[in-house]
Parts: C-alpha cells; sequence; structure tokens
C-alpha cells in the first residue's frame, strides 16, 4: 500500500548566510506535528499527533496529545501518550490521568522508574502500544477489556519532536534546492555556514558545529558538547563530491581544544588533544573554505 504520511512543521529559523558572499545558508524546523494513515484490524484509521512537552531529563522522550478515528467517519477519539523508542498512546476518561503523562507526573521519583510507569498505566479506556521495527511501525490496540486488535502504521518512524537542518542552496534553479544534514549520518547537529567558495570543479563549504553531547541530562556527556568543522566538495550541480569532519571537542571520544570560541579569522589553527596526550593542529583558511590538519 502506498505511504501516506502528513508532516507539518514550525518554528523555522533562516541563519544568515557566510560573510564571504556565497548564498549558502541553514535552515532549521522542528516537527510538532504528524498525521498518519493505518489499518487496525481490517479497517483504516487516521492517527494525528502533536507535540507537548520533552521529559525532564531527555529529550529524546516527549509526550503527545491527538486523535484517532476510522476513516469514514467524523467522531473522533482523544488519545495522549509517551513517545520514545517506543509509543504508547491511552484514551482516558480521566482529564487528570491524560494531564499526569502529558506532564511527566508520576509517583516515582528516578527518572526511568516514572516513565516505565507512565507507559504502563492501567486505567485507560484505549491503549496503543506501537514498536518501531525494520520493516515500519506495528503494534497493538487493547481496551478496559483487555480485548486486543493489531495496528499497522504507513510510516517508517516517527518524525514528532524531530529537529532537522539543512543546507540551503544557492542556485535556486538546481533539481534540489538544499541538502539534509541530519541524513549524513555526521552525528552533529546546530550547524552554521563558517564559509564558503567558487572552486574550478564547483564549491567548497566549511560548515562549523557546537551541539550538546547527548540528550539524556544526566547521563554520560550530558554536559558534554560535541565542536567541529565540516567541509563539503560540491559539484556544478551542488552534488556531494566529498564529505570530510573534522572534530576540534567530542565528550565521548575524549577531544578537546584550547578555544572556547572559534573566531572568524582569515586564517585559524587550533590545538586539539585526547585523553592519550595525542595532539594535533587543525589549520582553518576562511577565505577558501578549507580544513586540514597540519600534525
Amino acid at each position: 500500500m502506498l505511504m501516506m504520511r502528513y508532516l507539518l512543521f514550525s518554528s523555522l529559523l533562516f541563519l544568515v548566510a557566510d560573510v564571504f558572499g556565497q548564498d549558502f545558508s541553514i535552515q532549521r524546523t522542528f516537527q510538532d506535528q504528524e498525521v498518519i494513515t493505518g489499518e487496525m484490524n481490517k479497517s483504516q484509521i487516521t492517527l494525528a499527533l502533536q507535540f507537548v512537552e520533552y521529559s525532564p531529563e531527555h529529550r529524546g522522550i516527549v509526550s503527545v496529545k491527538g486523535w484517532y478515528k476510522y476513516d469514514g467517519q467524523a467522531k473522533s477519539i482523544p488519545l495522549v501518550g509517551i513517545l520514545g523508542d517506543s509509543l504508547v498512546l491511552y484514551h482516558f476518561n480521566s482529564q487528570a490521568a491524560a494531564d499526569s503523562v502529558l506532564q511527566f507526573n508520576g509517583k516515582s521519583e528516578a527518572f526511568w522508574t516514572l516513565i516505565e510507569e507512565l507507559c504502563n498505566k492501567s486505567n485507560y479506556q484505549e491503549r496503543f502500544i506501537f514498536q518501531i521495527g525494520q520493516y515500519g511501525v506495528s503494534g497493538t490496540w487493547t481496551n478496559k477489556k483487555k480485548q486486543e486488535l493489531p495496528v499497522r502504521l504507513h510510516v517508517m518512524y516517527f518524525g514528532i519532536g524531530q529537529e532537522y537542518e539543512w543546507l540551503m542552496l544557492p542556485n535556486k534553479t538546481s533539481t534540489s534546492s538544499m541538502i539534509d544534514l541530519k541524513e549524513l549520518g555526521l552525528g552533529a547537529s546546530d550547524f552554521e555556514v563558517f564559509s564558503s567558495v567558487k572552486t574550478e570543479t564547483g564549491y567548497r563549504v566549511l560548515l562549523w558545529y557546537s551541539c550538546i553531547s547527548s540528550g539524556f541530562v544526566n547521563g554520560m556527556c550530558g554536559a558534554g558538547l560535541e565542536r567541529g568543522f565540516v567541509q563539503m566538495e560540491l559539484g556544478q550541480n551542488f552534488e556531494i563530491n566529498q564529505i570530510e569532519q573534522f572534530e576540534v571537542e567530542s565528550c565521548f571520544r575524549s577531544i578537546y581544544c584550547d578555544m572556547e570560541e572559534i573566531e572568524r579569522k582569515e586564517v585559524l589553527e587550533i590545538h586539539v588533544d585526547n585523553d592519550n596526550s595525542i595532539k594535533h593542529r587543525l589549520r582553518i583558511e576562511t577565505k577558501n573554505a578549507k580544513a586540514y590538519w597540519l600534525e
């Protein structure tokens, strides 16, 4: 069956292009709503979700609200739930019960015990439990009488609560006007265009990133940073020919640098070392949008 997915984005942010004249820029979006089609037993359903808030200790776990309905019927059934590695949705008769899920309120004080409590409530009228697997999203629907039905959604994953970043390209007549930075698998976010330049074969773009190491505040590297540069070689039609990443700080990899703030000087040298006392120097040629190791 043809996959159907409707994404609604909000909170668009446009960053200024680099100071050397190329019109590359970064666009960020946050997906706060999602409408998905699916099947429950043999009936077609539509599920709508809206982001409510992040959990108090982990940005990868969020509360959501919304509704579902059988296609062709006007009545929608309200839902609240918790989205993390899986999705649990409830229909309650009690607003207090719904609010406890949306606001992460429970009896447990320890974070993971609280999440387990909220994902295993028993005072529901209806409950969905969805797992995100290799072949998409599927799960079960259960009512208060413990009757169960299989459910399958027409998506591979849930996008709600996700942040996306694109490198916007200067040539509006190109086949693609942007590059999805999340899809590059760099393990980084919060990019900025540091500089860019026209080359004989196309374009060179130098990106700078500085982001938190982990979404789990009280976990490993919860207060750490991941910082570095990404050098992209693009062709005349903005196809990606080469990508190289230069880490200057990483809590996970025990990499550190001697600069708290990275300045846009014409030439910049950054001293980088790690716990094994291996030292390197990274040279940045801002005007040429180029980065390379000196040693």
